[in-house]
């Protein structure tokens, strides 16, 4: 008796009969290098300080999101065992909403850090002076990015400067933690003798002493972001409040005051949580006192 047997052309081109080649999928093979590119670009951003190339990181961090997202419903339909109407709309609509929800977050943080990455060209000016004698060096106006790179050119040129005088409204709350590093390291001393606010407030602290005059006004409250991340800098808010060793109670005050609006201690009250270590008056300020 003669057997027959019946090869396909998926098992010839294996060669093994009755056996099909597995298919490739796509879709699972590009994930894992996605998942590997989202790792790097996550530890890679919390260590740049170049406005562009953060603008460029998280750009490239959503459209591997999107490509991820497409690429995992592609593997997914690909594998359905059989191709119910049901299963596969439940793929479209789980890949549309993933799709979308990166999109949105693109649409609400991207355009923020365009602006950062231009220096804020709708703000009004900023100021960074070196006061004569060349022991002070002031800044004036919000804090943009391009502040952080002025201020170590005035560092740079003038080697004795011994005290940052601050008046500002405010500003960029990187640009804040980046003159709070660059204060602290040097062992700078604050003053404020006008107005110092939100992002302001971050630098000031960092003032080995930290000076006020009789008109000085420190404006406070909750860390957030433009893009409405009202706890996204509480962490660090609180490693800098005790570093800087200011009163626990002071900084739960701040936790309570909402983004967009300002809570104005008084001088007595910054000088009790220890926010001001010493007042500027006639004959003693940070210059004749070190």
């Amino acid at each position: 008796m003669t057997v027959r047997t019946t090869t396909s052309p998926l098992s010839l081109a294996s060669g093994t009969p009755g056996a099909a080649t597995p298919r490739v999928h796509v879709g699972r093979r590009a994930v894992i290098p996605l998942a590997v590119l989202f790792l790097i670009l996550s530890l890679g951003v919390s260590r740049v300080r170049d406005p562009w190339a953060i603008l460029i990181i998280f750009a490239a961090f959503h459209l591997l999101g999107i490509a991820a997202a497409i690429l995992s419903g592609l593997h997914a339909w690909r594998a359905l065992a059989t191709p119910r109407p049901a299963a596969r709309l439940v793929i479209l609509v789980a890949g549309a909403a993933m799709t979308g929800s990166i999109a949105f977050s693109a649409t609400s943080l991207l355009p923020d850090l365009v602006h950062l990455a231009d220096d804020d060209p709708a703000w009004p000016d900023s100021h960074v002076a070196i006061a004569p004698g060349g022991q002070v060096i002031e800044i004036t106006g919000p804090l943009r990015w391009s502040v952080v790179g002025r201020v170590q050119q005035a560092l740079e040129a003038t080697p004795g400067a011994r005290v940052i005088r601050l008046d500002s409204p405010g500003g960029r709350i990187t640009v804040g933690l980046e003159l709070h590093e660059i204060i602290r390291a040097r062992g700078l001393d604050t003053l404020v003798t006008a107005n110092c606010a939100s992002a302001c407030t971050d630098a000031f602290l960092a003032g080995r002493r930290r000076w006020a005059g009789p008109k000085a006004r420190l404006g406070f409250h909750q860390g957030g972001t433009s893009s409405g991340g009202v706890h996204a800098v509480d962490t660090t808010m609180a490693r800098l409040y005790e570093e800087s060793g200011i009163a626990p109670a002071f900084l739960d005050r701040i936790q309570s005051v909402p983004p967009g609006t300002l809570w104005l201690p008084t001088l007595d009250e910054m000088q009790q949580a220890r926010v001001i270590t010493d007042m500027a008056t006639p004959g003693h300020g940070p210059l004749t006192a070190r």
